[in-house]
């Protein structure tokens, strides 16, 4: 559990530290870059050691490094804290705000590995974004704590309390997943044999291991993780600043703290909007291209309306339109999991796209510090541009899927006369194959 960047900087923290711009901006900076030298080190203990295990014990790390948060006085204490949160999200990864950093780097691999363990291909995106759609929960959550928080008079300042709190909740929580959740599903103690293999069983539609400790060789997925820098670049750069965003509309800074409350609603809205038209659909790839469109009416905008008194309701309600961004990720994210198969390939493809993700979210801080506030134009500029080009890469996968799986198809009518899948197909489902080498593997697009 953790406060964002944005709440953070209107509870003052950014004054308390005496942070200038530049520093303000490198304190999200340095998360994505632990990140992403944390990354390797974390992806071969994914494939070697218990994978629920490795989460549950960042998690703890995390709620007490959270904590440590409300000791620090100025912009190297807070680096510090903020490069070791990182390392622990790349074992267990949410969206980008302060508490974030080193031990970052363990948990949105960690949550995508544990997903595709669990869950079968056409599960797969619904179920990341269920458990993705808690930073919108979180975001109600922690938007009312802020504003308790912020009504705090005492020995302590009012966000070093908020840490305090959260960095407790984590590592409360932490200790009792390690006790609770199972490492995959052929050790959980609540099934018994017969329905472990059943399990086991039913894996078989995704045509890939369970347990990914091995592989073969690896085809680098280029397109879908050049989508991913894309995504989270404006992410990261509105993500850091969207507090004072928000407060530059004209709202006080109690007000944005409420208003945390409502953009936590508007992204779990977003979220499972975006999700019941791909399961309406089964559309992964042009659903999130659809995603993109209200977020380019946010940028535009921004850029072109001047707020006022009379006009921030309407401006706000614009802005909300940029959390179609993390519905878009989830369908991203979804791309890995459903269109990778093969031990290593699988491995080194969420790799990539995790560190995909932490070269967005780093650059996206450093756009936003070179715009002028307090609209930030140039920020929401080079995002319009992002959004462009990401429109054209997903245009490009859609077809070069289709075109693969129509010719696996032809193959197949010509071997048999059918197109469609028998028994048999599912043979080479346990082979360790990738998704290249399997003639039976279908791209979901």
């Amino acid at each position: 559990m953790a406060c964002s960047q944005a709440s953070e900087a209107v509870m003052g923290i950014k004054t308390d530290a005496n942070l200038n711009a530049v520093q303000y901006s490198w304190l999200t900076t340095i998360v994505y870059l632990c990140e992403l030298v944390c990354m390797y080190p974390f992806n071969r203990m994914f494939q070697s050691l218990p994978v629920a295990k490795i989460i549950c014990i960042a998690v703890i790390c995390w709620g007490i490094v959270v904590s440590l948060t409300a000791v620090c006085h100025d912009f190297i204490d807070l680096m510090v804290v903020r490069g070791l949160l990182g390392m622990l999200s790349v074992l267990l990864k949410m969206q980008p705000d302060v508490s974030k950093g080193a031990f970052e780097t363990a948990i949105q691999p960690g949550f995508l590995t544990v997903t595709s363990l669990w869950y079968i291909r056409g599960e797969q995106a619904q179920t990341i974004a269920y458990w993705y759609s808690m930073n919108g929960l979180t975001s109600i959550f922690t938007g009312l704590l802020t504003y308790g928080c912020s009504q705090y008079k005492g020995v302590i300042k009012s966000w070093q309390l908020m840490f305090l709190i959260l960095g407790l909740l984590t590592f409360s929580w932490g200790c009792f997943a390690l006790w609770w959740v199972p490492d995959s599903p052929t050790r959980a103690k609540c099934f018994s044999d017969e329905d472990k293999r059943l399990m086991v069983e039913r894996m078989r539609q995704n045509q890939h291991l369970i347990n990914n400790s091995s592989g073969t060789k690896c085809e680098r997925q280029f397109s879908t993780h050049t989508c991913i820098v894309l995504s989270t670049l404006p992410s990261g750069g509105i993500g850091a600043y969207n507090g004072l965003i928000t407060n530059a509309l004209g709202f006080s800074v109690l007000q944005v703290d409420l208003l945390a409350m409502a953009s936590g609603a508007v992204t779990l809205c977003c979220i499972f909007g975006a999700v019941f038209f791909y399961r309406w659909t089964r559309w992964t790839i042009g659903t999130a291209a659809l995603c993109i469109l209200p977020q380019i009416a946010c940028v535009v905008t921004m850029m072109t309306v001047t707020p006022n008194a009379q006009n921030k309701g309407g401006v706000l309600i614009a802005y909300y339109l940029f959390y179609f961004n993390q519905a878009q990720i989830i369908l991203l994210l979804s791309l890995t999991s459903q269109n990778v198969a093969g031990g290593t390939k699988k491995a080194i493809a969420v790799a990539c796209t995790w560190a995909g993700a932490m070269v967005g979210n780093m650059i996206g801080p450093q756009v936003f510090a070179m715009a002028t506030p307090p609209r930030y134009i140039k920020g929401f500029a080079v995002s319009l541009g992002v959004y462009c080009a990401m429109s054209a890469i997903l245009l490009y996968l859609y077809f070069s899927y289709r075109t693969i799986n129509r010719s696996r198809d032809k193959a197949r009518v010509d071997k048999r006369g059918s197109a469609e899948e028998r028994p048999e197909d599912l043979d080479m489902a346990f082979d360790d194959l990738t998704d290249r080498e399997n003639v039976n593997f279908r791209y979901n697009i």
